[in-house]
């Protein structure tokens, strides 16, 4: 529905990240970007989305190390031996959003946004893709009011500096 071509779980219990000694958790995100060689990162903010969910933090600071990690021969070895090459991924992004929310169970500040980009074009398929999301159903009010918005919004967290303080676009100047 959304385009995407393959999904990886990594084998982890939903609600228990934040649980976890992060040193394997991470050691799989390098490998997943050593695999995929991305351009762009994206992950949570160090806020755990709007909502502050536990595992959300947790993996800001997994992709986060994985982000820096993954270009470094020294960071995870063993990985060489599966023929994983370090691999530099140009941009880590975090995930933002306007704040105040109109759902006041929606108390958290974003940093910063530096990239908003226009979705209108895809909020049907989101909308249908977001239906399909059968364990989320719950927050389907929250979702349509303060998710399924004209707009994204991504703040530049680390990497290769954007063109200019406000942009549309993750790639551009890349």
């Amino acid at each position: 529905m959304l385009g995407i071509g393959s999904i990886e779980l990594g084998g982890y219990t939903d609600g228990t990240l934040h649980e976890l000694e992060p040193t394997k958790l991470i050691g799989d995100v390098v490998a997943f970007l050593r695999r995929t060689r991305p351009t762009v990162v994206i992950g949570f903010g160090p806020e755990g989305a709007p909502t502050g969910h536990k595992d959300h933090r947790a993996m800001s600071r997994v992709v986060t190390s994985a982000f820096f990690l993954s270009g470094l021969k020294t960071a995870y070895p063993e990985q060489a031996d599966a023929g994983l090459s370090p691999h530099e991924a140009e941009r880590l992004y975090y995930h933002a959003w306007k704040y105040p929310h109109q759902d006041p169970r929606l108390k958290l500040e974003s940093v910063p946004f530096t990239v908003a980009i226009d979705v209108r074009p895809w909020l049907d398929r989101k909308l249908s893709a977001f239906k399909e999301h059968k364990t989320q159903q719950y927050a389907h009010d929250l979702f349509v009011n303060d998710v399924l918005l004209d707009y994204e919004y991504f703040a530049l967290a680390a990497g290769t500096p954007q063109p200019s303080t406000m942009n549309d676009d993750l790639f551009s100047g890349l």
